[in-house]
């Protein structure tokens, strides 16, 4: 602090700015110390991951075949990849 009027302070910060306040405020000097508390948080419904940004990833492995090219089948395989020879076109198997 380095003014203080009837009712207003001045503060100055580590990066050269002055600032006012009100004599009445209360402040904490220094940092966070738990800085990576929204890394480590509980999300507890899907709105709040999309609040922070994220969006749902599909599985298309859980479909049904109509609905997604991985759909469908009895097992946990994805789709089948097309084999290609070295000039990128298809093989006949």
């Amino acid at each position: 602090m380095v003014e203080k009027n009837s009712n207003l302070a001045k503060v100055l910060f580590s990066n050269g700015k002055y600032k006012k306040f009100s004599v009445y405020c209360s402040a904490t000097i220094g940092r966070v110390s738990n800085i990576n508390r929204k890394q480590f948080k509980t999300l507890y419904k899907a709105g709040q991951n999309r609040t922070l940004g994220f969006r749902p990833s599909v599985r298309g492995v859980v479909m049904n075949p109509v609905d997604h090219p991985h759909g469908g089948g009895k097992g946990k395989k994805s789709r089948s990849v097309k084999f290609y020879n070295y000039v990128r076109l298809l093989q006949k198997h």
